[in-house]
């Protein structure tokens, strides 16, 4: 017997279905070795975690970060290594074991990427996008700090030869996959610039001639047809206008992924009527710079009547974003029940939601028509899947050995998802106390530092 460690477990979800019944998860060298029915015989010098009562997952994959974030309405927030040092211990002490990083700064996600892949009880696996590719002055730059721009978080793009360029750069930063932005009007639903179909159809070609999935940030009709006319590979919004049959169809039929990104709309309407920023669960994953930030963006918008105050959506007439808000809604059940492939992806950290809560996100999906387990599904298997993280999101043999404890009654109410016992992230239990924290954290501090040189230093070279 060479295995380092063996869990006993009653109930577990294995990224796929669920299954009852004493089993033996026995681990080496930070993978599964092997599930064997029933709890066998303890050996003697192998250490063993009994999660006998409680359900047994493989580490959630939030598809869709922004880990840079701490989490104001602000477009103006600065970045903060304590912030995104924050980040990351939030999201393995919630059992998010894996990300995807759909836009920021390319240094900044690699250095952090690589300190993770050699030091995993410091932040999950990062799987990395770099700079959206966009038009000049469309999204996100029409919104985005000029100082941050400038840090090439975003490429804008006229020609088919500048979208190439584009990708050439992102990949030689050394990312993973490309995100394009493709948005026809704002979020405060005016025009603005988005990139022409040539320039994002050599985006596409560019990139999968490179090995690179796209991911598209889109939100309107129009904005969903031309990402499936150049061939993207994931559209990674739900849609704020209803979508006719026809879409549906077209969606389907072009085989690609969808995040739906329901609760980063829905927490910022509820958490402002409930008053979130009073509320514990939330401030205690957030400074008290952005916790101000949350009071007085909820007091600007309690007295700024019917159109949402300056911010990203500054000047939508608020029962518009309530409209909105039902029709992505509705999009989800439209497209999950036609078998659109449903990842789980939150787009946090921004207002009130944040990557520390992985419930919301998957309670937003379950509101919406989704069971629990199809919902874990989206967040192990399928955004494996999608983000290729070969050997993640499920319970085998041969799989990384991220696993998490948590209340078996998710399985009826996916809030309770929240209520983590214990994380066990490449094969060893995530040691918790202020003192491993606190040296983690530094760890990763020093990485956070190091990524903003690297981004200074990408930033001011030309594309090439």
């Amino acid at each position: 017997m060479d295995s380092e460690l063996i869990v006993l477990a009653d109930l577990l979800f294995d990224g796929h279905e669920v299954k009852t019944g004493a089993a033996r998860i026995e681990i080496d060298s930070g993978h599964i070795k092997a599930v064997v029915p029933g709890a066998g015989d303890t050996h003697r010098g192998v250490p063993v975690l009994d999660a006998r009562g409680s359900l047994v997952i493989p580490g959630l994959i939030n598809a869709h970060t922004h880990t840079a974030r701490g989490g104001m309405f602000d477009p103006n927030e600065t970045i903060s290594v304590n912030t995104i040092t924050q980040n990351f211990r939030d999201m393995l002490r919630a059992g998010v074991t894996a990300l995807g990083e759909m836009g920021g700064a390319a240094g900044l996600t690699y250095a952090l990427r690589e300190r993770f892949r050699k030091s995993p009880a410091c932040g999950p696996y990062i799987f990395g996008c770099g700079p959206l590719i966009t038009a000049p002055g469309g999204y996100p730059l029409d919104w985005m700090p000029k100082a941050v721009s400038m840090l090439g978080v975003a490429l804008p793009c006229v020609t088919a030869e500048d979208g190439r360029r584009a990708v050439r750069r992102v990949v030689a930063s050394g990312m993973d996959g490309v995100k394009l932005a493709i948005m026809h009007r704002s979020y405060a639903e005016k025009p603005i610039p988005a990139i022409g179909e040539d320039a994002a159809r050599a985006v596409v070609e560019e990139a999968h001639s490179l090995g690179r999935t796209v991911f598209c940030h889109a939100h309107y009709p129009e904005d969903y047809d031309l990402a499936l006319k150049v061939g993207v590979d994931a559209l990674m919004h739900s849609c704020f206008e209803p979508l006719e049959p026809e879409m549906v169809e077209r969606v389907k039929a072009s085989g690609v992924y969808y995040g739906p990104t329901l609760s980063v709309f829905e927490n910022a309407l509820r958490g402002i009527e409930e008053r979130w920023d009073r509320d514990p669960r939330y401030l205690k994953l957030v400074s008290r710079r952005v916790a101000r930030d949350w009071t007085e963006f909820c007091e600007a918008f309690l007295a700024s009547g019917d159109v949402v105050p300056t911010g990203i959506a500054g000047g939508l007439p608020k029962a518009r974003g309530r409209e909105a808000i039902e029709s992505a809604r509705a999009n989800f059940k439209l497209l999950s029940d036609a078998g659109v492939p449903v990842v789980y992806g939150t787009d946090a950290s921004y207002g009130f939601c944040l990557l520390g809560r992985p419930s919301d996100e998957l309670a937003a999906m379950q509101r919406a028509g989704m069971a629990p387990a199809e919902c874990l599904k989206s967040a192990t298997s399928t955004a494996a899947e999608m983000l290729g993280f070969a050997g993640s999101g499920v319970i085998s043999p041969g799989a990384r050995a991220d696993l998490v404890f948590v209340n078996k009654e998710a399985l009826d109410d996916i809030n309770l998802i929240d209520d983590v016992r214990a994380v066990v992230r490449a094969g060893k239990l995530l040691d918790d106390s202020p003192m491993t924290s606190a040296r983690r954290a530094a760890s990763t501090s020093v990485s956070v530092v190091g990524g903003m040189a690297r981004t200074l230093a990408w930033a001011v070279t030309r594309p090439g």
